[in-house]
Parts: structure tokens; C-alpha cells; sequence
């Protein structure tokens, strides 16, 4: 990335310890369990200082504990980042709720409120078979993704 070494090094200093991982730090990742690479990863992208972080599932693997770690460390990366969480885990579904994070869905090729959605369970459900009829409300200044045979319920 065109970043010096001695930077990097400084920036994964302040963002280990957020992550919880100071203390492996000198531990190669291949030898960590998943859910500490999966921390791992989210303080390589953070080290970089990006202006867009999408974090796909980014707490599949963590448990409660390390669910707050890592959706800390993303909450803190807005102050100079757009983040983009996707994920249908329990807990960051939770975090993101207490939060009071905007929550959308993907709903026949449009990004929705979940709030104005059924629950999730029925949304996946509904996703698997024919579409079902949804307020028309959207989100504002989203362009919608095209559909395919399979989001159009076209076998």
C-alpha cells in the first residue's frame, strides 16, 4: 500500500489491542484458532487506515466477547471511514441494534430497512421461494442491484 513498515508496525500497535491481540502478537497466524485470524484480519484492514471498510461477516467466528471487540474496532473506524458490516449473525445483528446502526436488507435486488421488513428468518425464507410483497418504501440514493433469474423467483 505504499505505507513504510515503521508506520504500519506504529498503527498495528494502537489497533491490536483493540482487537484483543497484543498478546499473540508474536505468534504466527497460521497457528491461531479462526476466530483470532478472523480479528486478525479485521486489524490488517484497519492498520491501513482505509476510507471504506466492508467487513463481510465479520463476526461469524467470534463469540460474545470478541463480537464487542471487533464491532468496537468498526465503530471506531467511522471517525475517519465509511464501514459497511454484513452479516446475519445473532450477535452483531444485537450490537448493531443496541447501537442503533442502520440495518438494511436485500430484497429483491434492493436495499431495504429492516426495520420496514419481516423478521429475518422470513425474509431468508421468503428469499428461497416466491417473493413476497414488501413495502415499497427504499432507501434513498441506492441504486438497485440488477436481478437475476434467481432473485426473480425464474427457476
Amino acid at each position: 500500500d505504499g505505507i513504510p513498515r515503521s508506520i504500519s508496525i506504529t498503527r498495528a500497535a494502537d489497533v491490536m489491542p483493540k482487537l484483543g491481540l497484543e498478546d499473540i502478537a508474536a505468534v504466527p497466524v497460521c497457528e491461531l484458532p479462526g476466530s483470532i485470524k478472523q480479528r486478525v484480519a479485521v486489524a490488517r484492514a484497519l492498520v491501513r487506515e482505509p476510507e471504506l471498510v466492508i467487513a463481510d461477516h465479520p463476526t461469524s467466528l467470534q463469540d460474545a466477547a470478541g463480537a464487542e471487540l471487533v464491532c468496537s474496532a468498526l465503530a471506531e473506524a467511522t471517525v475517519t471511514a465509511g464501514v459497511i458490516v454484513l452479516g446475519r449473525d445473532p450477535a452483531l445483528r444485537a450490537i448493531a441494534e443496541r447501537r442503533g446502526w442502520r440495518q438494511l436488507g436485500l430484497v429483491r435486488g434492493m436495499l431495504k430497512p429492516l426495520a420496514a421488513l419481516a423478521s429475518i428468518d422470513e425474509l431468508l425464507v421468503a428469499s428461497e421461494s416466491a417473493p413476497a410483497p414488501l413495502p415499497e418504501e427504499s432507501v434513498p440514493n441506492i441504486v438497485p442491484f440488477p436481478i437475476s433469474a434467481r432473485t426473480a423467483g425464474v427457476a
